[in-house]
């Protein structure tokens, strides 16, 4: 584990390096490559003009700040302009090479559109030019400032061409993701249609079943019989309509399923009655007590819920050796700080079984539930338990 902490953290660390790098636009690249092959050039023994140890400081500084520029271009172009004040003391008769950092900054700056620091920026490099003028430190100063302008117009012209590549990226991008979004609507649409429309078929099928049960409970009924295999007919098809009925609701409210209905309460009454008339259709008496349950829970807690009283139900139909009294109840119990849904089934038996249900038994244990069956007096109980609050599966 502590492996594999460390290789994340270092993965983290590069990724956030490689970001500082290329910067947050697309253009950040590039201009930075730019300002670090005009650094360099800065520093090639051609450009230098004095071996004095300060000299070559300095402008190894210069180069520094241009690359700074790409980065902290505010930061590296007030600097600049400082440092050129004080090479200009220094050295009175040589090249300035902080001209060039206050250049890039302020092209830089335009770059990103920032109007205020580039007019502040051009204010600054037109007074370096002036400041050169005044201390007498270079000659012709009408030709030397009509090439600084033309250096600042063209840098200007290639910072704003930067500009509009980026907006024409980003336009770009937003277009396509636009694009994206609106066929993943349509699809996400057309799939919600299809699940409609299938759920409405097998919804229609499963009702025409259920009044055919029905029809067959009543003459079973009016032969004074109890058709045990017809109940469990009946509760594989409510059970069905339950899923059907869950399913549609997680694809339309909630695709990942990860809440619940609004009103579990509700939920659980509708669940119970369609139970209990399904049990009805064999003559099976079966009452459903709902107690105190939670307002709201998590999707798979609902299905869980459902399952289980279908499979109470089924076994109580199983099981029971007469029609009445068989009964379920539902309810809250509070356990180590967690609320637990508790299931509770009841029925006459003669010969009751000496095992827990086995289906149900395997799905409560994956939930992190119970599940215990008893007999006493001629009366089988089976009792499930588990815990609300965690996303459990059935």
């Amino acid at each position: 584990m502590g492996r594999y902490s460390a290789e994340t953290t270092d993965v983290s660390r590069g990724i956030r390096w490689v970001y500082l790098l290329t910067g947050a636009r697309y253009v950040d690249l590039p201009i930075r490559v730019l300002l670090l092959l005009v650094a360099l050039g800065g520093v090639t023994p051609s450009a230098l003009e004095s071996d004095a140890p300060l000299y070559l400081a300095l402008q190894l500084l210069a180069a520094v700040l241009v690359v700074a520029a790409g980065f902290i271009p505010l930061l590296a172009g007030a600097s600049g302009f400082m440092m050129f004040l004080a090479f200009t003391v220094a050295f009175p008769d040589l090249l300035n090479p902080f001209q060039t950092v206050v250049e890039v900054a302020t092209a830089f700056v335009l770059s990103q559109l920032r109007v205020r620091p580039f007019v502040a920026f051009t204010m600054l490099l037109f007074a370096t030019k002036l400041i050169s003028h005044v201390v007498g430190s270079t000659e012709g100063g009408s030709e030397t400032l009509v090439t600084l302008a033309f250096g600042w117009l063209m840098s200007s012209l290639l910072a704003l061409t930067a500009a509009g590549f980026e907006r024409r990226i980003q336009d770009g991008i937003a277009k396509r993701e636009e694009i994206a979004l609106a066929s993943e609507r349509k699809i996400e649409r057309l799939r919600l249609d299809l699940a409609l429309d299938t759920h409405d078929t097998i919804s229609h099928g499963l009702a025409a079943e259920a009044a055919i049960i029905r029809m067959l409970g009543i003459e079973a009924r009016m032969e004074n019989r109890h058709d045990w295999r017809l109940t469990e007919l009946a509760l594989v098809n409510a059970h069905a309509q339950q899923q059907l009925r869950v399913l549609l609701s997680r694809l339309t409210q909630d695709l990942e399923g990860r809440s619940g209905g609004d009103d579990f309460e509700t939920d659980l009454l509708r669940a119970a009655e369609m139970t209990r008339s399904a049990t009805e259709a064999g003559g099976l008496d079966l009452k459903i007590n709902i107690g105190d349950v939670p307002t709201s829970v998590p999707g798979k807690t609902l299905e869980s819920a459902l399952f289980t009283m279908k499979e109470l139900a089924t076994n109580v139909v199983k099981h029971a050796s007469h029609p009445r009294p068989c009964i379920i109840s539902v309810s809250t119990e509070r356990r180590e700080d967690d609320d637990w849904l508790r299931f509770e089934s009841q029925n006459p038996s003669v010969r009751a079984p000496y095992k827990k249900p086995s289906t149900l038994l395997a799905r409560v244990q994956r939930s992190g539930g119970t599940c215990d069956a008893s007999c006493h007096d001629g009366v089988f109980t089976v009792v499930v338990c588990f815990p609300v609050g965690r996303e459990v599966t059935m």
